[in-house]
């Protein structure tokens, strides 16, 4: 008769694995972003930039903005791959223009989107704090805009708010500054 192994109850097989996340974490963050592709089409008076590699001390700081009913920070291109954008092929510095531009258009698309907890958004807009990015996509150039209720928890001058659940107090959304177009809204859900 072959030999029976004994499995502990208290620790199932797939327990080791759980010990393998922090090491692959740590991995995963030190990766460098993938280079770009070809430069993308800014925005007139848009600086570009290709995907960031930062270095410890030597950090654009944000650059903070306001306006009629809104106020946030620019994040140099330069800083922009901090936000880890999905399929980013590059990034670029938004423009005050280009900030004036989507902040004169987003209140009337909120206010059409019927995605939960849309309507809360539009009608708390002026209140939310935003971080405008530059990235492309390709050869197209666009902006994500990171927007979330007044945190005390993070320094949002100087690095990405990044919250899970929250409600609609935190959401996210991409603007082409090109066509004046909107599109992968993303509110918070609850926990």
């Amino acid at each position: 008769m072959g030999m029976i192994e004994k499995r502990s109850a208290s620790r199932p097989r797939h327990w080791a694995l759980v010990g393998l996340l922090p090491a692959m974490l740590a991995c995963s963050l030190l990766s460098a972003p993938a280079s770009p592709s070809p430069k993308p089409t800014a925005p007139p008076g848009a600086t570009q930039a290709p995907a960031p590699t930062p270095s410890p001390g030597d950090t654009q700081p944000y650059v903070d903005v306001s306006g009629a009913g809104y106020q946030g920070v620019i994040v140099p291109a330069e800083r922009a791959g901090e936000f880890g954008i999905f399929k980013a092929t590059g990034y670029w510095t938004p423009t005050e223009a280009d900030v004036a531009a989507f902040e004169a258009a987003f209140p009337a698309w909120i206010s059409q989107q019927t995605e939960w907890g849309a309507d809360e958004v539009a009608g708390q807009l002026p209140d939310y704090i935003r971080q405008y990015v530059g990235f492309s996509r390709g050869d197209r150039a666009m902006f994500y805009v990171n927007a979330f209720c007044p945190v005390d928890f993070i320094d949002w001058h100087s690095q990405p708010v990044m919250v899970d659940d929250g409600g609609p107090c935190f959401f996210r959304v991409v603007f082409d500054p090109l066509d004046g177009t909107f599109f992968e809204l993303m509110i918070n859900g609850l926990a």
